[in-house]
């Protein structure tokens, strides 16, 4: 018994000593780069399994990833990620906007054009999602003057 107990106190001793594992910087830089789009996912991952970030940064993570898994066509994986960013902050206009594109990426056309109008209600600047909502109404509705207002 008396082992087991000194193993326990190294084995705290160990651990007490080694460096955090969390996020380094080079994961919070890896997150944000757009080259690589692994690297993106592992850096994100990193920084979002870390649990130090204020939900604001959490967010952007979830919405930088979910970008990643966009390009990579992991559409589910890109929406999940894009659901839990607008969780965390509901005025997110990037999120909304990010999410209508794999939405739309999807077939879901309803969905998306619902992103795109709050993304656009959010930030009236976001020229792409008028863009992108133009697109659904056209090529998926077969609207085409409600494609092109939202085109002009």
């Amino acid at each position: 018994m008396r082992r087991s107990i000194i193993a326990v106190i190294a084995s705290a001793i160990l651990l007490l000593d080694m460096p955090a594992l969390g996020a380094s910087d080079e994961d919070r830089d890896n997150c944000n780069q757009t080259a690589n789009h692994d690297l993106r996912i592992d850096g994100c991952t990193r920084v979002l399994n870390d649990g130090k970030e204020p939900p604001p940064h959490q967010a952007i993570a979830y919405n930088l990833r979910g970008g990643a898994w966009l390009i990579k066509r992991d559409l589910d994986r890109a929406i999940a990620d894009f659901d839990q960013a607008i969780r965390l902050n509901p005025e997110y206009a990037a999120a909304y906007y990010s999410r209508g594109t794999a939405r739309d990426q999807k077939g879901d056309s309803d969905g998306a054009i619902a992103d795109f109008d709050r993304a656009i209600g959010l930030d009236g600047t976001l020229a792409e999602a008028c863009n992108n909502r133009g697109s659904v109404r056209l090529f998926w509705k077969r609207d085409r003057d409600r494609a092109i207002a939202d085109f002009d």
